[in-house]
């Protein structure tokens, strides 16, 4: 749909800036928790940690369910 079309179209404008931002920073962390929803699915949230123009940013880049959290399960959702 047209709308679904725009919400992508902005989705990668962002992951573009913030690619862009990473590029520049040169250094980067990545983050990952589990939590379970009220609907017992677990969900992993995907967090970029860097510094840009010296202030620290914090961008969630993935919010995606899982089955099994095993380090193994989570490198692969990674």
């Amino acid at each position: 749909t047209t709308v679904m079309n725009i919400v992508n179209l902005i989705a990668l404008e962002i992951k573009t800036a913030i690619v862009k931002e990473i590029n520049q920073a040169g250094f980067f962390s990545v983050m990952m928790d589990t939590t379970l929803d009220v609907s017992s699915y677990d969900q992993c949230s995907t967090v970029l940690r860097y510094v840009f123009n010296g202030l620290v940013y914090e961008r969630i880049i993935a919010l995606k369910r899982v089955t099994s959290t095993t380090r193994e399960n989570l490198f692969q959702t990674l």
